[in-house]
């Protein structure tokens, strides 16, 4: 009988130079898989003919059945789970997080037979949750959209977090904050393993403009997404990891080789705003997203968004928002949503 799980490469070719066993989690972003997917697709044949000559991919789910994407597109893989040793490449797109399952536990086992293969791992978007799942990450660095830092070290404190780059490349550790990032790191690989011609043919076909390098910047906070200089934008993702402790603007400058005033002229410049300033608005921006959209105790919330003093979190929150927290609450429904961020 013949296999519902077709093998990508067609009969009597010749084995492609690099081969991508993706994974696919429930709820994945579309975005991060078809980012990485399509600069190795245009670049594994020639013109746009998109066989997999040159590189080859496989889509995998634990036992081989379909799995919703987070738009809710569904999306049959080409096999089950299949030895990691077939592979050059595993990689592990992930989505909406949500509480682990069977489903998480059989790619945890997974990764962590991808690794004592010596496969590389690579983690796209919330992939690297299921990478520090796995036990892959320990001691590491790893990139993570600034979207789920908060999250992710809630859960794996032994985990180092970039917030500022789009991927880290760490030997076979490799990580992704997904969205556009997954393309730039397609490309870094293609680099890597052919030609740079083949990494310029994709990147024109989908009108990339190359990323200098992994250090090319995530966006910056959307409140201050107009930030011109990649120092400044450096400067607020600094203070952003540190919201909920104390942030020292003097490490913050000395991090991105300023002078503390030199990095106050550079926010006044760009920002219309002092280091200080900044700082107060991006932990009442977190702690009014947070008294909206949770049931965390107010203590709580001011604790982590930095304000040790209850009190003088109340004074300045009714400051900013013409109303104490407890207020913001009750009415919270009558607003439009503050995004949290």
């Amino acid at each position: 009988m013949q296999s519902r799980f077709p093998r990508t490469e067609a009969a009597g070719a010749p084995a492609p130079k690099l081969r991508f066993g993706i994974v696919l989690m429930p709820r994945f972003t579309l975005s991060a898989l078809s980012g990485f997917i399509d600069p190795i697709r245009l670049a594994a044949d020639d013109a746009d003919r998109s066989h997999p000559r040159r590189f080859s991919w496989t889509f995998m789910t634990p036992r081989g059945a379909s799995v919703q994407s987070s738009c809710g597109l569904s999306v049959v893989p080409t096999r089950p789970l299949t030895s990691p040793a077939e592979f050059d490449y595993i990689v592990v797109v992930g989505g909406v997080l949500g509480e682990p399952g069977e489903y998480d536990r059989a790619v945890s086992d997974y990764l962590r037979r991808a690794a004592d293969a010596e496969r590389p791992v690579v983690g796209l978007c919330t992939g690297v949750f299921a990478m520090a799942e796995a036990g892959l990450l320990k001691g590491a660095t790893c990139c993570l959209s600034w979207f789920h830092a908060d999250e992710f070290r809630e859960r794996y404190d032994d985990v180092e977090v970039d917030t500022a780059s789009l991927y880290q490349i760490h030997g076979p550790r490799i990580t992704c904050a997904g969205g556009v990032g997954a393309a730039h790191l397609a490309l870094a690989l293609l680099d890597l393993h052919a030609e740079s011609a083949l990494a310029e043919k994709s990147a024109r076909i989908l009108f990339l403009q190359r990323a200098p390098s992994r250090e090319h910047l995530q966006p910056a906070h959307l409140r201050f997404r107009h930030a011109r200089s990649a120092v400044v934008r450096q400067s607020l993702r600094l203070i952003e990891e540190r919201l909920g402790g104390t942030v020292r603007i003097e490490e913050v400058a000395s991090a991105v080789g300023l002078s503390r005033r030199s990095l106050e002229r550079r926010f006044l410049a760009e920002l219309s705003l002092s280091p200080h300033q900044v700082i107060q608005t991006l932990r009442l921006d977190r702690a009014a997203a947070m008294i909206a959209g949770t049931d965390m105790a107010l203590i709580d919330v001011a604790l982590d968004c930095g304000y040790a003093n209850y009190g003088h979190f109340v004074k300045v929150f009714q400051a900013r928002f013409a109303m104490p927290p407890s207020v913001y609450r009750r009415t919270a429904a009558e607003r439009a949503p503050l995004a949290l961020a």
